[in-house]
């Protein structure tokens, strides 16, 4: 079986913390984001799928 290209850990406060928070991302999780596995231009592509709607009003 081979290996992911990507593969992420950490729990769900680390997940929103990189994704919603936009912290940045780091390979070792440091400062509680998600840590990943692979190619770092994969890893940003992945969370940047993830926007938040611009606020209005």
């Amino acid at each position: 079986m081979e290996a992911p290209d990507l593969a992420f850990t950490g729990n769900t406060m680390a997940m929103r913390r990189t994704i919603y928070g936009k912290a940045p991302l780091a390979r070792d999780g440091a400062g509680g984001t998600l840590a990943f596995a692979g190619e770092a231009n994969l890893a940003q592509s992945f969370v940047d799928l993830f926007t938040l709607p611009v606020k209005t009003g």
